[in-house]
């Protein structure tokens, strides 16, 4: 078949196919722009070795073999190519996917935990769970929910406040005048803890039922007019504390100004920041408290401090070295953070500054070493007290802050070795397992205590199983513990009416002895 294309032929394709054409021709222009661009500032590995070590061979075969690459030529190369930042690693926000995977765990578990309590009629522990999974899951979106977090826990907490309105109310009135006496004593930290309790609390009763159909319209204006007392009382002595403690601190920069001692005098610009801070949003955002003059005051002398610590960058990064090497030596996990936070701060004004950002990650890397013994050394010590039920030795507030540090150093990412990452996730599970035991009556409900010739006779109620028959057994003090529920008493106080029961892995309890059968 002969195919003949001539002019008109070919101008009313064009006319018919034009947008199509015009589409192809765009496509194929943006193409071999894009690879333009790519081979201009794309470079094998040849490529950088031959431009790092200025060698003129096109043929790699016939490259020097012991010639040397310098990685800091390397670099330099690199970045000449192109900019840092497409160099950079992009963690993400969620975690790795360990991580993630780790986290969607605990939150199910919690979930479940929570709807289980509920279900049970335990609201009071099931808003306590279902608390934890909304601090784990903020969004509310890591796991598939049949019901929010949240709406279980409205829920749980109208429940709750239907059953024990009357002691909501008896507590709140409580902490109401306890934070009265607070006020009286001068005590204004435990008083602000009692009127916020009061009004946290109330709070959660009005959140869970805003329109008084489940505790009664009266109930629930007589909860508005307690939560509204506890809250402006909170509010004013905290206004009051602020006042005072920006006049404290003024008081005291004025001295750490005087001197040389640039850590301290970064510590001072930091407090004073915070309460800049809280006047603007928390406590006085419109002014009426803290007078203008008494503002600018305050923002004058963290611009005075500002300017003194820039201009002594040398003498700061100084004595935070000597800071770091004593923290080290001393095994001071907290003084040697925040050395090395003040190093950050300085490298933030000069980020060229290499033999600074050189020293920051060698002491990241040593103190990465101190947290990782103290870890180790920390659970050691943590679990021979448990094993050994000294419980009132374990130490909670050492537990928390090497999980933060530990939890500090798994988002490091790829800066860990693998060994490294294993060992600081493995120290991570070992220290959640360290866990306070709850008292023995976590496990069951001591019915009744009482004396029946030279030993007790101790009821009990399994908390597992609470429609099951009571349990009952007889001992005296000095008796090993009972071979079914290895429960002993430690101590018998007669003088007091009392015996303390004991049983490993609990919390001793004290009970009071009922009168005799």
């Amino acid at each position: 078949m002969n195919l003949s294309l001539d002019k008109d032929t070919l101008l009313e394709f064009c006319s018919t196919k034009k947008d199509q054409i015009f589409l192809t021709v765009l496509v194929l222009v943006l193409v071999m722009g894009g690879w333009f661009l790519y081979q201009q500032s794309a470079m094998s590995v040849d490529d950088i070795i031959q431009e790092t070590i200025g060698d003129d061979s096109t043929n790699p075969t016939d490259r020097k073999k012991d010639s040397v690459v310098s990685s800091e030529n390397v670099i330099s190369t690199l970045l000449s190519k192109r900019a840092i930042t497409s160099y950079e690693v992009k963690r993400s926000p969620f975690g790795s996917q360990e991580e993630q995977y780790r986290m969607r765990q605990e939150v199910e578990s919690t979930y479940q935990k929570g709807k289980e309590l509920h279900e049970a009629g335990d609201y009071q522990a099931a808003i306590q769970q279902f608390d934890k999974v909304i601090s784990l899951d903020v969004t509310e979106t890591r796991i598939s929910y049949p019901i929010l977090p949240s709406e279980y826990k409205r829920r749980a907490q109208q429940e709750y406040s239907k059953k024990h309105l009357d002691e909501i109310m008896q507590a709140a009135e409580k902490d109401l005048q306890d934070g009265n006496r607070f006020v009286t004593a001068g005590n204004n930290k435990e008083a602000i803890d009692a009127f916020s309790r009061a009004s946290k609390n109330l709070s959660d009763v009005i959140d869970s039922d805003p329109d008084g159909q489940n505790i009664g319209v009266d109930n629930l204006a007589n909860i508005k007019k307690m939560q509204l007392d506890a809250y402006t009382k909170a509010i004013e002595i905290q206004r009051n504390s602020i006042r005072e403690e920006m006049n404290r601190e003024l008081t005291q920069s004025q001295q750490v100004l005087a001197g040389q001692d640039m850590i301290a005098l970064l510590k001072m610009y930091f407090s004073l920041s915070g309460i800049q801070q809280k006047l603007d949003i928390e406590i006085d955002p419109n002014g009426t408290l803290i007078s203008r003059v008494d503002r600018e005051t305050l923002q004058a002398r963290i611009t005075q401090i500002q300017q003194k610590v820039t201009g002594n960058f040398p003498e700061l990064i100084s004595q935070a070295e000597i800071q770091f090497n004593e923290a080290l030596a001393q095994g001071n996990l907290i003084k040697s953070q925040e050395s090395i936070f003040i190093l950050r701060q300085a490298l933030s004004t000069r980020p060229n500054d290499k033999e600074l950002a050189n020293k920051i990650n060698d002491y990241v890397s040593k103190r990465t070493d101190l947290v990782v013994q103290k870890a180790e050394q920390f659970i050691q010590a943590q679990q021979a007290i448990l094993a050994n039920n000294r419980f009132d030795e374990f130490d909670e507030q050492g537990k928390k802050q090497l999980l933060n540090d530990l939890f500090v150093l798994s988002e490091r990412g790829s800066t860990l070795t693998p060994d490294l990452r294993k060992q600081v996730l493995d120290l991570q599970g070992k220290l959640r397992a360290l866990t306070k035991p709850g008292p023995l009556t976590d496990l069951y409900t001591i019915v009744s205590v009482t004396p029946t010739g030279s030993r007790y006779k101790i009821v009990l109620q399994d908390k597992d199983n609470p429609s099951a028959r009571n349990r009952t057994i007889y001992l005296k003090e000095g008796d090993p513990a009972d071979k079914n529920l290895g429960i002993s008493i430690k101590q018998v106080d007669t003088d007091q009416g009392f015996v303390i029961l004991s049983k490993s892995g609990y919390i001793d309890v004290q009970i009071n002895i009922s009168a005799s059968e």
